[in-house]
């Protein structure tokens, strides 16, 4: 449930840890009934936790083979993080327009603090972060979207400071102390403005690949070409594990040498796919709900002059 209200659909796990010897600290009791799904009906106290008390929360992220390598899914949207080159705004979103993507638009706190801790994991020495955020004619709006950044949202621009020119709307998490001007860092990541022509790093998203879903006995055929951890499938024909799929795997080998499509010719339960010489990794794909099929659309590429297509009548 907590997962679930930070944007981890997902839901996840946690682990309790006993540690006799640590001192207690302040913490938070939570308390809630069976019934209840969100945490608005839970009793929260604050209160001295123990060490034979204290369990660390892990979220189950979106599935990573929905994503191309290196972008970070949420929420249905693969997140790539860029800290060089450092571009203007403009620059910044022809970039990620000419990857398919566009820009960050962030629309929940949820979204916002996932923003935060990815960016404080990755590049923790690089603050100051271009998003999708504009000012047009006096209206702040997702420029890719064109979403107005309406009043009832306070904490969309918490901390920034509206000048009279056009500005854009960054991610900061450095700010001038009030009285003396010395730098202090923030938890988090806040909003502030910035001059559109400022170079900085940025953050393009783009919706994840359509990758579907796999039967409980590992059955899939669809596209995904990523592993769990972001790398990069290789080709079933790739001549440093072809050979050795083909003599195990001989029937499945022929519909599987052609692509590098996440498979499971083996019967595991998991899709899974080659990602160097004999060395695998399984592919997180989302298990099939009642009634879903394990096949996808295949993403085809255009065939070459001495090649045809047939279609799926055929």
């Amino acid at each position: 449930m907590a997962c679930t209200e930070m944007g981890f659909n997902r839901g996840g796990e946690y682990v309790q840890r006993k540690y006799p010897w640590l001192t207690a600290r302040h913490g938070f009791d939570v308390d809630c009934p069976k019934e209840v799904t969100n945490m608005a009906h839970c009793t929260i106290r604050r209160t001295m936790c123990t060490s034979m008390r204290r369990i660390r929360l892990s979220c189950n992220r979106d599935p990573a083979s929905a994503c191309n390598p290196g972008e970070h899914p949420f929420q249905g949207m693969c997140h790539l993080v860029i800290g060089t080159p450092s571009l203007t705004h403009a620059e910044a979103r022809s970039f990620c327009e000419s990857r398919g993507s566009r820009l960050v638009s962030i629309s929940s706190s949820a979204k916002k603090n996932f923003m935060s801790e990815l960016l404080l994991a990755l590049q923790k020495g690089l603050d100051r972060w271009h998003t999708d955020g504009i000012r047009i004619n006096g209206v702040w709006k997702w420029e890719a979207s064109n979403q107005v950044l309406t009043p009832d949202r306070p904490w969309q621009l918490h901390n920034a400071v509206l000048p009279a020119a056009p500005e854009c709307l960054i991610l900061e998490r450095v700010f001038p102390e009030k009285f003396h001007g010395t730098p202090l860092e923030e938890v988090r990541h806040m909003w502030n403005t910035a001059h559109c022509s400022e170079r900085l790093p940025f953050i393009c998203e783009r919706a994840t690949f359509p990758i579907g879903c796999r039967n409980p006995d590992g059955a899939y055929f669809g596209s995904a070409n990523v592993t769990e951890t972001g790398k990069p499938c290789l080709h079933w024909g790739d001549p440093r594990n072809g050979p050795s799929v083909s003599r195990h795997y001989p029937q499945a080998y022929q519909e599987m040498k052609l692509h590098n499509h996440c498979r499971s010719p083996d019967g595991d339960d998991t899709p899974w796919c080659f990602v160097s010489e004999s060395e695998y990794e399984h592919c997180d794909i989302p298990e099939c709900s009642l009634g879903q099929s394990p096949s996808v659309a295949m993403v085809l590429s255009k065939c070459a002059d001495n090649e045809f297509q047939c279609s799926p009548e055929q």
